[in-house]
This record gives C-alpha cells, structure tokens and sequence, in this order.
C-alpha cells in the first residue's frame, strides 16, 4: 500500500515511517508538514492512504478532509490525535478511520495490514 504520511512534526513522520515500513507491502511515497505540502504532493503521489495529524490544518480540520475526500475518493484518510473527542468529528467529516495516538502501535499496524478502513476502524 502507498502511504502518504502528514504531520507538523518531523520526529513523528519519521517514527512512523520506520513503523509503518516494517510490514510487507507498505511504502511511504511521501510527507507532508503542512496543508500546502500535503496538497501538492497528493498530487503527485497520489497514494492509496492517507495518514494525517488532526492539528496539521490548523482548525480547519473538517475543510480539509472534506477536500482530500472530494478530489481523490478511492483514497483512503485515516485522522491521528491524541485526543480521541475528535474521533466522531473526523469521521463526520469523511476520514475513513480515526486512531488515537495513545494507542499501541500492533493497533495501526493491524489496520493497516487488514485494510479494514472500509468498516470505519475505530475504538
């Protein structure tokens, strides 16, 4: 599966990345910092996931997802926060999954590996 991954922070993309290639078949194509990264490079990556911070659109959350969503359907968003009351709100918003950074990493790696996003993965 081709990831993109999208977080302000380096030392968490790059964690994840380290993560997320140990499983067979996961490659990350790209990241992103911010918002106009993340455009640009889905545009030129065009991956099959997404992996996106809450806080990378900077309250502009639900907007973003939305637009992801809207120009790359078949494109699969999974929300990351460390605070699991926006779960809800992201998937509202049209995120295909939502994982709490306070969970256990086997916890993404097994959605990952399942590739149960259609299904709403979620606590």
């Amino acid at each position: 599966m081709l990831i993109l991954v999208a977080d302000k922070r380096p030392s968490i993309r790059c964690a994840l990345k380290l993560l997320i290639e140990q499983s067979a078949g996961n490659i990350i194509v790209a990241e992103a910092a911010d918002p106009e990264s993340l455009t640009t490079t889905l545009h030129e990556t065009i991956p099959d996931l997404v992996l996106i911070d809450w806080g990378l659109s900077q309250g502009k959350h639900s907007e973003l997802i939305t637009s992801l969503k809207e120009y790359h359907p078949h494109m699969k968003v999974v929300v990351m926060s460390g605070r699991p009351e926006y779960r809800q709100v992201a998937l509202n918003a049209g995120a295909d999954a939502f994982i709490n950074k306070g969970d256990p990493p086997d916890r993404l790696m097994t959605m990952l590996k399942n590739y149960e996003l259609h299904e709403k993965f979620i606590h």
